[in-house]
């Protein structure tokens, strides 16, 4: 006997698929014989985590016990069984002028001589397909299917493991990603675009600084960027203010899709909202080693580009949330309760301040010379004082009892044993399919570190 773990899975119905392939097996081999499951792990003496998975009636009786940790529905590090080194996510919106030279790029890239042998024909393709309107779901279907007619004279070459995975509508560049992360069974998982900007040959560089180096999270560096001067100055002004807010300066330049993570830290960050441009600032937090390296950056040949300057301002929102989150996620009551103390602070003195002091700046407000001396200003003046106070006072509040809510809420976050039964998913799938020319199985492939 030896610890293990005993885990329940509450997944939707899209996403229990996708973890039954993960583990080459049924959702119903899994024991998911209902619509919702409940998603749990306890460390305690078990005969092993496969035969665990096998048996979800191993339940717990101490539900409401605080020792029990909260994990996300993707496997555990000790868990997961892995069918290819490297799996390649590529999200696609709107794509169709660059789909097929993109695949004929990972083909050459991927499939020929010039890859390493350890990896040639072995590197799994992930295409995400996130809504697009522009025909790229039909090509990427027909392809997946072998139902392309390429244009004469043409060969369409394809990767030995192609995965399609189709999104009801649009759901954002983070849900892309998510849903790429879960259809992924390689041991390392490398995001890129798909405008052919980045260089598929850059990719084993990247693998092999993440394996040499122990590293967790490898990030691309244009230090050469092929983008007009406005868009580049941009970036780098975001990418200082990142670094700033986060403490994360292991990262130049977070905004290149050309990353390689390995899965087993992908398992344990949870993507919302517009977070895909934050990955590596999520992975720090969670305590992965990143490090970067220099790629290669093309000019744009096919489409334009998706993001505009809204997204700058997005940015500049999501950066006070990651603040909060690297700095106070684990303590709200010290943020809000800080800020309340300023302001209640500040309340006390502007109240107690004498009317020696104040009846001058007021009267420049006014228009009015001599405000002190009409009896009528001094009235006018302390009352203006004290409701300015009272609503310092009351804002000061305001903030103490966000506090108290947010404590409330962080609490049970972390006491909660399961995701709530009615969570509503990232995303929705609507299609699924998989094109394979061979099959290799294989435990790990020598990216683990200590």
């Amino acid at each position: 006997m030896r610890p293990g773990f005993i885990v329940y899975y509450k997944l939707p119905c899209d996403q229990r698929r996708l973890q039954a392939c993960r583990y080459r097996c049924s959702p119903r081999e899994l024991g998911f014989s209902s619509r919702s499951l409940s998603v749990r792990a306890r460390h305690e003496e078990a005969p092993s985590a496969r035969e665990q998975l096998g048996k979800p009636w191993l339940r717990s009786q101490d539900k409401g016990s605080a020792s029990v940790p909260r994990v996300p529905f993707r496997p555990l590090r000790d868990q997961r069984m892995y069918k290819y080194p490297v799996s390649v996510v590529i999200p696609l919106y709107n794509e169709s002028e660059a789909l097929v030279a993109l695949l004929r790029a990972l083909y050459e890239a991927l499939e020929t001589e010039s890859a390493p042998e350890q990896y040639r024909g072995q590197v799994e393709v992930v295409l995400v397909d996130d809504g697009s309107t522009d025909g790229t779901t039909a090509l990427l279907r027909n392809i997946l299917r072998d139902e392309y007619n390429a244009p004469a004279g043409e060969r369409l070459l394809l990767p030995s493991h192609l995965v399609g995975v189709f999104f009801r509508r649009n759901y954002g560049q983070t849900a892309a990603l998510a849903a790429g992360f879960d259809a992924a069974q390689g041991e390392v998982v490398v995001t890129m675009d798909g405008d052919l900007q980045q260089e598929p040959q850059d990719i084993f560089p990247l693998l092999e600084k993440l394996k040499q180096a122990s590293l967790d999270v490898v990030s691309g560096w244009r230090r050469q960027r092929r983008d007009d001067p406005i868009r580049t100055w941009l970036s780098q002004v975001a990418n200082a203010l990142i670094r700033t807010a986060t403490g994360v300066h292991e990262v130049n330049d977070l905004g290149c899709s050309l990353k390689a993570y390995r899965a087993d830290i992908l398992s344990d960050i949870q993507l919302f909202g517009q977070m895909h441009r934050f990955i590596p600032v999520l992975a720090k937090i969670e305590g992965a080693r990143l490090g970067q390296m220099e790629v290669r950056h093309r000019p744009r040949r096919y489409g334009a580009s998706k993001y505009g300057l809204g997204r700058t301002f997005r940015v500049i929102c999501d950066l006070v949330l990651l603040h909060y989150l690297t700095r106070q996620a684990t303590r709200p009551m010290h943020w809000f309760g800080t800020i309340a103390l300023v302001l209640g602070a500040i309340a006390v003195v502007l109240a107690l301040l004498p009317n020696a002091l104040i009846m001058p700046l007021l009267g420049m407000i006014a228009g009015v010379s001599n405000l002190s001396r009409n009896p009528l200003g001094r009235l006018v003046s302390r009352t203006a004082l004290l409701v300015l106070s009272a609503s310092v006072t009351l804002t000061a509040l305001i903030f103490l009892g966000l506090g108290i809510v947010a404590e409330i809420a962080v609490r049970a976050w972390y006491a909660q044993e399961a995701a709530p039964a009615g969570r509503r998913p990232l995303y929705r799938i609507r299609e699924h399919l998989e094109r394979h020319q061979q099959q290799r199985a294989v435990s790990s492939f020598g990216f683990r570190t200590t």
